[in-house]
Parts: structure tokens; sequence; C-alpha cells
């Protein structure tokens, strides 16, 4: 599994060269403010952009669209970071999108400068986010939801072929709804499966600080509850707060965004909260499939 910082500098690897095929193949500059000229206005800068084609503007919608969603997790990602290097992370940021969006004059004489100043942005971006990268430290963090638990709460015998190590993270907005389900699910099963599992939590705290991480599988796993609640702050803006699902995934991104360093992946079969995940390139993964009597 990769790291958040891995991920996200991965993911602008793919984001500059479809940029830099907008530039290239699609785009234009001209001098429409030349002196002399009928249209000629008191302006910054005597040059624009030419109307992009049918092409380059349907490649221009699309990087606008998955743009956005990379500049706004990586934002999320270092929220709590010195001021200087949100600042220059945001300018770098800005900058890449006005090339993208092409709606203003430029500064730019020609394409060969706006490529070469696209570049300039992403090093600058890369400086900002590349530490984070280095900064890789501890075993693989797995969230499970609720859904997760349920399915298969012997966390003692939770294995992934890929994961040799790993921990287990506890967020407190799921504990609460299982603690919920134990009382209030109308069917025996669920209630007495959220019981269990909140039988084993309590178990967990006798060895250990269970806030500190205490071990499940000896050499394998261990489990850790956390107080991480979702912050509005960081959340990505198309998330809803009422939705149970949207605020785990909040919860998920400020675990990444404390742990840059770490693979971080949910664990959830519910489908509809894999496909926001992938939509906001949070990976996740399935709990496993343990053998009756395993």
């Amino acid at each position: 599994m990769e790291t958040v910082a891995n991920r996200l500098l991965q993911w602008l690897e793919n984001l500059e060269a479809a940029i830099d095929e907008l530039l290239r193949v699609h785009s234009r500059i001209w001098m429409w403010n030349q002196p002399g000229s009928a249209l000629a206005v008191i302006t910054s800068t005597p040059f624009g952009w030419e109307d992009l084609d049918a092409a380059g503007r349907n490649l221009q919608s699309r990087l606008l669209a998955e743009y956005s969603r990379w500049a706004e997790l990586a934002m999320a990602v270092i929220a709590g970071s010195a001021e200087s290097i949100v600042r220059d992370l945001a300018t770098a940021q800005e900058d890449i999108r006005e090339l993208i969006d092409q709606s203003n004059q430029t500064y730019y004489e020609d394409i060969g400068q706006a490529r070469q100043g696209l570049q300039e942005r992403l090093t600058e971006v890369r400086r900002v986010l590349t530490p984070l990268q280095l900064a890789r430290s501890g075993a693989p963090l797995l969230i499970p939801d609720t859904n997760a638990l349920l399915y298969e709460p012997r966390l003692e015998d939770w294995e992934f072929d890929d994961l040799p190590s790993f921990e287990i993270v506890l967020l407190p907005t799921v504990l609460a709804e299982i603690d919920d389900l134990k009382v209030n699910y109308r069917r025996d099963a669920v209630r007495e499966k959220a019981e269990r599992i909140v039988r084993q939590v309590k178990g967990y705290r006798t060895r250990g600080q269970l806030v500190d991480g205490v071990p499940l599988r000896k050499g394998r796993s261990t489990i850790r509850a956390v107080a991480v609640e979702p912050s509005r702050h960081t959340a990505l803006s198309w998330l809803s707060w009422d939705s149970p699902d949207d605020r785990i995934l909040s919860a998920v991104l400020e675990i990444m965004r404390a742990s840059p360093g770490q693979a971080v992946a949910l664990v959830t079969r519910d489908i509809n909260l894999q496909n926001k995940a992938d939509f906001a390139r949070i990976p996740y993964l399935e709990p496993p499939d343990i053998a009756i009597g395993a």
C-alpha cells in the first residue's frame, strides 16, 4: 500500500501529463492588445489565450474536475501545517489551475513559456509534498466502518495478503454506532455481534492503553482507538455533514492528514461508501473472509 503522500504525488504525475498535453497540443497564445490596434486598451499584459478546439475543451473540462479533486485533497492533507507551507501550496495550485482554465489574460508570451511555468509550479508543489513522502513511518493504518466490524468481528484473525503487519484504527463515530446497535437494532443477530464487539474493545483495554495501541496478533496486528472526529475545516466540499458515510470519510481524511507518511485505507463492504472513497482517491479494502471455526 502506498503512503498518503505517495498517492498524491503519483496522481499529480498523471495530471501533469494531461495538462502538458492540453498546452502542447490544443492551446495557443496570441498578442491581442497590440499597440495601435483598434482593440488596444490599457492592461497589465497584452497576451491572451485563444479559444480551444472541441477536443481541447473536452480535455480541459475533465482536467478542471480532476484537478479540483486533487487540489482539495492535497490541501486537506497539509491543513494544520505551517502557514507558509499552506500559502505556498495554495499559490502554486492556483497558478496551475489558471493554466488549465485559460479564461483570463496571461503573462506567458507563448506556449513554451507556459509549459515552463507549469513545470516551475509543479516543482513548488512537490517541494511542499515530498517531505511528507519521506517521513514514512509505521505500519499501514486500516480504518473499519461499522459494516466491516459486524461482518467479521474476529479482529485478531484479520489478515491481508499484501500486508504483513498493520494497525486497526477505531473511530469514535463507528464505536458510537456499534454501541447504539447493541441496544436498539431490531435483529437479534446484529445486536449480539455489536455486543460482542463492545466486549472485545473493553477487553483490549486490559492489554494496555488503547489510545496508544495494543497488540492483537503478535507480529502482525495492533489496534488503537482514536478521538478523531471529522472536521468541517478539512472536509472535502462535496461530502455531506448529515451523511454517516461522509462523516466516516471525513474522519479518514483526518487520519490521513495526521499520518501522511503512512499508508491509510478504509475497510468496508458498503458499495456506496467504496464508490465515494474511489471518488475521493481514498484507498479501501474489504474485511477478510475468515473460515468458520478459524
